[in-house]
């Protein structure tokens, strides 16, 4: 009698844990214990089968020793393995009376039988259909079979078991459903609600809040139908009141949010029923106001195309061979083809044997860019006729930015009577000056000479050019560098006489003839009156510009017309090397002179290619002690015919010769393997600053190539620190400045080179990522003697320390200009002072002792 109501208290105990939701391990150890106080001397576990049903593993036990519970894991569900895998195979109750008599137990029986457990019992647990959910097993010391009692427990034991495992289960499906009824509810990006039966908003998610511009607790109790402006009032209840019968809705309707913001929603209505009857709605809101507006927008485009005069294709971008989806009436009408002949073919189909070759190249390499693009290009009718099209194309990008068409838009121009004479004009002058060009002056100077030479007299020619147009064109842009051309031709028009010739070369490059000149003294007054009209400045994009000239004087000496201008343009350059802003005149030293320089530029490419070019290092010294020094590489030509040559003669001329990209290169690459070298031979770790030219700089690969320099040998992205110059990044503006991210990101600084010498300013350099600025020499000779010169740099380093850059001042010679910039807090000075460029082995013994005094 005690017995069965220690029983019964045992098996209450278990239901109130399964009831209560206890974890499923501990209310089935809490049968094995109920079972192990029930038969003395028993172990009691519980093993379940996988998803699969093919294997038994341990799930709980009692008091099972721990070696035994290690052995039951992954054991197949066989009649050969022991006495729960033989329960589980057969479905039924099975007993092992005796280990050491049964072959079955082989793998298993060891570790039970030297812990005295030598029979086992097992009985199959199945859930209510009877599908196989595990075993329930005991194990005793005595040998034998389970008498009725136990037999009887043990069933009791695995229905415990199986009502445990059962609400398990049931709890983890509610738990999944609840998991995705809160995904579905609660993070779903469209507005999700449940109304009452009167149409109050029962519960709702974060998206509706947002929807309707208010907090939960506003929206709550308050009517649907209260949001929907009066115009679709009554088509909402209707909806309504379908989804309250019973049925789902669907449809579009305008709604009004808490602070009167409209919206179009596509709104679902579906019924919520219990027991057959409907107690409320879900509602879920679709906000597609943005998408109403673009098919609004999309209609009005699409009339507008086919209402316009003018002629409009639209092709695939990114579909082979780029074909037509769409041309509107006026192209069908410009070309005389139908829309079965035209869609799904390339613009190609319009072009013949007389299409310019050159008009379809730019059109190509403007759509491989994604680029607008403008091009007048013959073009072929269906019947064979040519016509001019004007042709406007422009890139359609998605919501991602990617270009996903080309609209082109076309225009016949042929009938336009002045066209052929425009494009003739425009072969003889310069387009942006209207000024006689090259070819046309050519053939001006030969009337000119033939006639001058009928009068006694001769030509003179003045080639003029304007100083460091380049370096304002780089820094405001070409708009304003135009505008500067056009007016520099007009001062130079004001001094010219009625028979004087203007012509305007190229860029910034005009020619002055001169006709039936009797004196020379006529060329020097006509040239000193031109320098004085181009001396004034000129305002463009509210900035004030000074641009003078220098002045190129030649005579006709019955040379040819090819020589005279030639002639003239070397006394130009001449006059440029004495300081510009002056006029020089042409003498035959000069022509020699250039031979020289090609002279020159040809030893310069043997030079490069023969390894005569060498590498110096100057250092750069801190101010602070936490400071720490680095180089600047400087490029040095060792000639084996002329000795060292100055930076100052042969690096103009490699840009000229094209020559700058590869000696820049090449001192990129030197300049990485000499800091390699200094850190594996010298165990000192220094940092190298290497200058580099616009054209370096602007190469799609400038990027992977720094990378490569550095992994080549073994450097750390610190160790390299690029010097550019303001007009580089001002030319290129936004593609200069997230390049100079990029290396940023890969750890490579950069520094502002020649601060001041340009356009440029603090101000504008304040969002740039560099390190930087190096204040030019030229303000640093001055500040121990001028005043303006000190109070620019103090101004400078201080304003650039509070943008966050460091501030270098190059060309420091004398102690005086070196304490002044330490008084001013510089953080580097470079110079004289402290050491002239060396070589690499030199600078290697001054690192040397720099270190030993640290």
């Amino acid at each position: 009698m005690e017995s069965s109501y220690q029983e019964l208290e045992a098996q209450q105990g278990v239901q109130e844990m399964i009831a209560m939701g206890r974890p499923l391990e501990e209310t089935l150890r809490a049968i094995c214990l109920m079972v192990e106080g029930l038969v003395e001397g028993s172990k009691c576990y519980v093993m379940l089968v996988d998803d699969r049903g093919k294997t038994l593993s341990l799930a709980a036990s009692g008091s099972l020793p721990r070696d035994c519970g290690l052995r039951l894991k992954n054991i197949p569900v066989s009649p050969k393995a022991g006495s729960c895998d033989t329960a589980a195979f057969f479905s039924e109750a099975c007993a092992s009376a005796d280990r050491r008599r049964s072959d079955q137990w082989a793998d298993l029986c060891d570790a039970a039988i030297r812990h005295g457990l030598l029979s086992g019992w097992s009985h199959p647990i199945r859930s209510k259909s009877g599908v196989l959910l595990g075993t329930v097993a005991t194990c005793s010391r005595s040998p034998g079979q389970p008498d009725d009692r136990h037999a009887a427990l043990m069933r009791r034991a695995a229905g415990l078991a199986s009502l445990a495992i059962g609400r398990d289960s049931d709890h983890k499906v509610l738990e999944r459903n609840r998991n995705r009824y809160e995904a579905l509810f609660s993070h779903n990006p469209d507005a999700v609600f449940t109304l009452d039966v009167e149409g109050c908003f029962e519960s709702l998610n974060a998206a509706t809040t947002s929807l309707l511009d208010a907090e939960e607790g506003d929206i709550l109790a308050t009517a649907f139908v209260a949001r929907v402006p009066e115009a679709h009032k009554a088509m909402a209840e209707q909806y309504l009141g379908t989804a309250l019968s019973g049925a789902t809705s669907r449809f579009e309707c305008e709604l009004a949010s808490f602070r009167h913001r409209e919206s179009v929603a596509l709104l679902t209505f579906v019924p919520i029923t219990a027991r057959g009857e409907v107690i409320g709605v879900h509602g879920i809101a679709k906000d597609i106001t943005a998408r109403r507006a673009d098919e609004h927008a999309l209609r009005i485009f699409r009339r507008s195309v086919e209402a316009t005069p003018n002629s409009v294709v639209i092709v695939d971008a990114n579909a082979k061979g780029q074909p037509i989806i769409h041309a509107n009436p006026a192209f069908y009408r410009m070309t005389g083809y139908g829309k079965e002949e035209t869609i799904g073919k390339n613009c190609r189909f319009l072009q013949g044997k007389d299409t310019s070759a050159r008009s379809i190249d730019r059109i190509r390499l403007a759509l491989s860019k994604g680029a607008s693009f403008r091009e007048t290009i013959l073009n072929y009718r269906k019947d064979g006729t040519v016509f001019w099209n004007d042709l406007h194309v422009a890139p359609v990008r998605d919501e991602y930015g990617a270009i996903s068409h080309f609209i082109g838009i076309q225009n016949n121009i042929s009938e336009k009577q002045h066209y052929q004479d425009q494009l003739a004009y425009f072969t003889t002058h310069n387009p942006l000056t209207h000024l006689p060009n090259k070819s046309n002056f050519l053939s001006k100077l030969e009337y000119a000479r033939r006639v001058s030479r009928q009068h006694g007299a001769r030509v003179a020619l003045l080639y003029i050019d304007l100083d460091d147009f380049k370096k304002v064109n780089e820094s405001l842009g070409h708009s304003p560098g135009d505008a500067i051309i056009v007016e520099a031709s007009r001062r130079i028009t004001r001094c010219l006489g009625k028979n004087d010739v203007l012509a305007h070369f190229v860029a910034d490059e005009f020619v002055v003839l001169l006709h039936d000149v009797r004196a020379e003294s006529e060329a020097v007054t006509l040239s000193q009156a031109i320098l004085d009209e181009l001396r004034l400045p000129y305002i463009v994009a509210d900035h004030e510009v000074d641009m003078p000239a220098s002045i190129g004087i030649s005579i006709d000496n019955d040379d040819t017309e090819g020589d005279i201008v030639r002639h003239a343009n070397m006394a130009m350059l001449r006059a440029k090397e004495s300081g510009k802003n002056t006029y020089h005149w042409h003498t035959h030293a000069m022509s020699q002179s250039v031979e020289e320089r090609l002279t020159l530029g040809r030893e310069l490419k043997h030079a490069l290619k023969h390894d005569e070019l060498e590498l110096h290092y100057q250092p750069i010294i801190p101010c602070r002690a936490e400071g720490k020094t680095y180089l600047e590489a400087l490029v040095r030509w060792n000639s084996p015919a002329r000795g060292y040559i100055s930076p100052g003669r042969f690096i103009p001329l490699a840009e000229e010769i094209g020559l700058i990209p590869s000696i820049g290169n090449w001192v990129l690459e030197r300049a990485c393997k000499d800091m390699a070298f200094i850190a594996a031979h010298h165990a000192m770790t220094v940092s190298v600053a290497v200058n580099v030219s616009p054209l370096q700089f602007d190469r799609d690969d400038f990027l992977p190539y720094i990378e490569r320099c550095l992994n080549d040998n073994g450097l750390a992205p610190g160790s390299l620190e690029i010097e550019i110059t303001e007009g580089l990044i001002m030319q290129g503006e936004g593609d200069s400045v997230e390049k100079l991210r990029a290396l940023k990101r890969i750890g490579v600084n950069a520094s502002i080179d020649d601060f001041g010498t340009g356009y440029s300013s603090l101000s504008y350099l304040k969002n740039l990522p560099v390190s930087k600025v190096k204040i030019d020499k030229a303000f640093i000779d001055g500040v121990s003697v001028k005043k303006e010169d000190s109070t620019i740099v103090r101004a400078t380093i201080a304003m650039a320390q509070k943008l966050g850059f460091q501030v270098v001042a190059e060309g420091v010679e004398y102690r005086s200009q070196r304490d002044f910039l330490l008084e001013e807090h510089c953080d580097f000075i470079q110079g004289f002072l402290h050491s002239r460029p060396l070589p690499l082995n030199e600078t290697v013994e001054y690192l040397s002792r720099m270190h030993a005094s640290a």
